[in-house]
């Protein structure tokens, strides 16, 4: 009844509440210190007309609870990263490289920059003409020491970026908010230690270190807060996190194990036995634990008001990192020592934190948005130092072996609701020989014309070569596609933006083949972008193709413009776990974008199609898809028949006794991607799928090799692909307004 999580991944709508409770929580710490520095938490005394006390009293109630906004911070951050990263250990997948170059990363792609910015922003508070009198009029202030003469020498920086700001040093350049950062730094490093001791031992040594520096923190600390014990507390806060993540109970126990920890919480502090702020903080962790398994398991949907706060999420954690120095310059420079308790002070107090968000804004597109690149590679430097360089790294999830990808199947149909595991490959050991994947109800039927099926990562399987119909009429495509599929194609690539869903439908229909043998792909279009709409279209695209399920459904571009694919991936997700979609992947995605959908959602595409031909092979892309398991299939197969042209593969084809088509889909193939070519001509559909009674050699190969070119791009650049689309529509309404 009560046990472990068996998969990693949060539900779309509990993401989206999530989402909004980082942005408000990172919005309500710039609060709380934009009031703290500006007028000191006091309020207006009985002087003041009672108007302006009711607009101060307001003002304090809603900037007020920023040390709660940290906590939640904390327990957010333990549900995000400690949970998954629990059920990952338990279940053997957790890999040291993938942990921490995803943390170093996370974490070093803003501390650096936020080092950099609060050193300039604080000595241009320090030379403007108003320091003196601020200083003066907020020495009152907490931390106010701390503050106003923090050191910004070399050692200090480099005691910040070490992570040991809370532990033995004090605020670089007056960025009192980035003791936080030093905490979860230290907390992701001892709670792998935990989770991993048990099979590697010699984590117990770093362990021991953490502890370590927890009780020099607290032996050398001359405030008297306590920050050793403080750091420990915390610690426990995070893993509440973790706990509401990875435990699986009832929702009776976790109101009873709520109750029983409120209840004993009061009497220990009644009894004096709790300090006081131990107390608040282990009851506001213990709240937001709740409320996000309140959240998991009514599962509300996030009123569509409310929409738009999930993108503060994005910048919350560059707003976090940086605001404190511009507070304090913005004060410094804009509202000197005055406490004049204005309804202009309160205007003057809002365009601080607005600002606050405009320059975490710019901090985030010009660094944290570059989080997925860096982690990348990070991981490569520190694979370099475990294998010598010489060791390529694959998951523990993704294997080569087609002797182990029944092991794959089976872990993928545990995770996913209602699949069933396959066996493995069955490998003929030659290529006119049918590659069968069985199961009980004959989900995986060979296709006709010996064309052999690809296992993907998520246990299900696609036939290698499949017809396209981008291009065809929704007049002529009923015709097109009935010839397709007489001639041996079981596999039919359509989109909504190509119009022939309906007509892809009808063919089907009309085909009366059995639903195991058709495997069938569309693809969303780039206006369909974000959860809801993304919902509904698929909604449409099924009912055009008169299918309750769909084997295969893409997002057609990432449309990076838009920065919804996140939210449109989750849609996927979403659509995969109700069952009316087999498998989900992606179309035109570049690295970035893969890596992004993957650490921010945990599921791996399994498919992206991307334009690939001799003469633009994305050998990289391939390779990050080899990495993760994700399965190319190749859209414009024969660079749109430009390579038709080409006198070298001519020559491969005269030797090889085939037809130029045949040589380049077979080097599609050989080289493992899933092949698209389309035509509306009988004869050539019938060549096309013709490709198993022959072989390309190691030479072949090489000649096609050669034929890559950087400039062979034929089909958009999938980075600025939506963005003209976009701005003529802004134009639009703009002229028409």
């Amino acid at each position: 009844m009560i046990g472990f999580r068996a998969e990693t991944g949060v539900s779309p709508v509990l993401s989206d509440w999530l989402d909004l409770a980082r942005g408000l929580a990172a919005v309500e710490v710039v609060a709380f210190h934009s009031y703290q520095l500006m007028f000191m938490e006091k309020l207006p005394s009985e002087s003041y007309d009672p108007a302006i006390r009711l607009v101060y009293s307001v003002l304090w109630a809603l900037s007020a609870h920023g040390p709660a906004a940290v906590l939640v911070f904390f327990v957010l951050s333990g549900y995000l990263v400690g949970g998954p990263a629990l059920v990952r250990s338990l279940r053997g997948q957790l890999h040291v490289v993938d942990y921490f170059s995803a943390r170093f990363a996370r974490l070093y792609v803003v501390l650096l920059p936020a080092l950099t910015i609060s050193f300039c922003v604080f000595i241009s508070a320090q030379q403007s003409a108003g320091w003196q009198t601020y200083v003066s009029s907020h020495q009152d202030v907490y931390n106010s020491a701390a503050i106003f003469h923090a050191p910004v020498g070399v050692a200090t920086a480099i005691c910040n970026g070490l992570f040991l700001q809370t532990i033995a040093c004090s605020a670089f350049a007056g960025n009192a908010a980035l003791w936080s950062l030093s905490n979860e730094f230290w907390y992701y490093v001892l709670f792998f230690a935990l989770i991993s001791v048990r099979k590697t031992p010699a984590y117990g040594l770093l362990i021991i270190a953490v502890f370590g520096l927890f009780v020099m923190a607290e032996h050398f600390d001359r405030s008297g807060t306590h920050i050793g014990l403080k750091l420990l507390f915390f610690f426990a806060i995070w893993c509440l996190g973790v706990t509401a993540y990875a435990v699986t109970a009832p929702i009776w126990a976790w109101c009873c194990g709520f109750l029983v920890s409120m209840g004993g919480l009061y009497l220990l502090t009644s009894k004096g036995l709790f300090p006081q702020w131990a107390a608040f903080s282990l009851a506001v962790g213990l709240g937001a634990a709740a409320l996000i398994i309140g959240l998991d398991y009514l599962k509300i949907p996030l009123p569509s008001l409310l929409r738009r706060g999930r993108e503060l999420a994005k910048f919350s954690f560059s707003l976090y990192a940086i605001h404190y120095p511009i507070l304090l310059l913005l004060n410094v420079t804009g509202a000197g020592g005055r406490q004049d308790f204005t309804l202009a002070s309160v205007g003057l107090d809002a365009s601080f934190i607005l600002t606050c968000l405009l320059a975490a804004g710019i901090v985030y597109f010009m660094f944290e948005s570059r989080t997925p690149a860096i982690r990348d590679w990070l991981k490569g430097i520190m694979l370099y130092g475990i294998a010598g360089g010489g060791r390529r790294f694959r998951p523990t999830v993704i294997a080569d072996a087609v002797s182990s990808r029944s092991a794959i199947a089976a872990d993928r149909a545990m995770m996913m609701p209602g699949a069933v595991a396959r066996p493995p490959l069955q490998s003929s050991g030659t290529d006119a020989t049918l590659v069968q994947i069985a199961s009980p109800q004959g989900r995986h039927r060979a296709p006709a014309a010996n064309v052999p099926m690809v296992l993907l990562n998520d246990g299900h399987a696609l036939p290698q070569l499949g017809f396209g119909v981008w291009q065809i009429d929704n007049a002529r495509a009923p015709e097109v596609v009935a010839t397709a599929m007489n001639a041996g194609y079981r596999l039919i690539d359509t989109a909504a933006n190509y119009g022939n869903e309906a007509s892809v439908g009808v063919a089907l229909r009309r085909m009366n083949l059995p639903r195991s043998q058709l495997y069938v792909t569309t693809k969303l279009r780039n206006e369909d972008h974000g959860y809801d709409r993304a919902m509904r279209a698929f909604d449409a695209s099924a009912a055009r193709l008169q299918l309750d399920v769909v084997d295969l459904y893409l997002i057609h571009w990432p449309c990076p413009q838009r920065a919804a694919y996140v939210e449109t991936w989750r849609a996927l997700i979403e659509l995969q776990k109700q069952g009316r979609v087999r498998s989900i992947g992606v179309s035109n995605f570049a690295a970035d974008h893969l890596e992004c959908i993957i650490h921010e959602t945990g599921v791996t595409p399994a498919v992206n199609q991307i334009e690939l031909h001799p003469a633009f092979q994305q050998q990289m892309l391939r390779n990050i898809h080899e990495r993760y398991g994700i399965v190319t299939q190749a859209w414009s197969p024969l660079g749109q028949g430009r390579a038709l042209d080409d006198p070298r593969i001519r020559a491969i084809a005269e030797r090889s006794s085939r037809t130029v088509a045949q040589v380049i889909l077979r080097w599609h193939f050989e080289t493992g991607s899933i092949a698209i070519p389309k035509s509306a001509n009988a004869a050539r559909m019938a060549e096309n799928i013709d490709l198993f009674g022959f072989e390309l050699t190691s030479n072949d190969h090489a000649v096609i090799a050669g034929l890559d070119r950087p400039d062979g791009r034929i089909g958009p650049d999938p980075a600025a692909y939506g963005q003209m689309r976009i701005l003529r529509r802004l134009t639009r309404r703009f002229l028409t307004t």
